[in-house]
């Protein structure tokens, strides 16, 4: 299955962001984590994409990947129709911050 199957977004033919079969591994070895296994997604222009899940799930990884901070270890991040891969420093660095992320964080007393 391909990052945009089954996916609809509300722009065009090329989404502004795409994540292809994307993988990070740290510390490669016998002591490796595999954080990201094989995400896919494709955000068209004009949506609105939120990321969810559990503590230790992978969501500041794929957000440091989104905005350029972090690389893949596997697989492909394209940002409107570019590889990031064959992208230089200075454009690496014009592309910081185009993605808006908001973080958020609620804490719960135990219970």
């Amino acid at each position: 299955m391909g990052p945009r199957d089954g996916m609809r977004g509300t722009g065009g033919d090329s989404p502004v962001l795409l994540l292809d079969e994307v993988h990070k591994l740290y510390n490669p070895g016998p002591l490796q984590v595999h954080v990201l296994k094989g995400i896919s997604l494709a955000v068209e222009q004009g949506d609105f994409v939120a990321i969810t899940g559990s503590s230790g799930g992978g969501k500041s990884t794929m957000l440091n990947i989104l905005g350029c901070l972090d690389t893949p270890s596997s697989g492909r991040y394209l940002i409107g129709g570019t590889d990031v891969s064959e992208l230089g420093d200075n454009e690496l660095v014009g592309n910081v911050g185009r993605i808006g992320v908001f973080a958020g964080a609620e804490v719960r007393p135990a219970d």
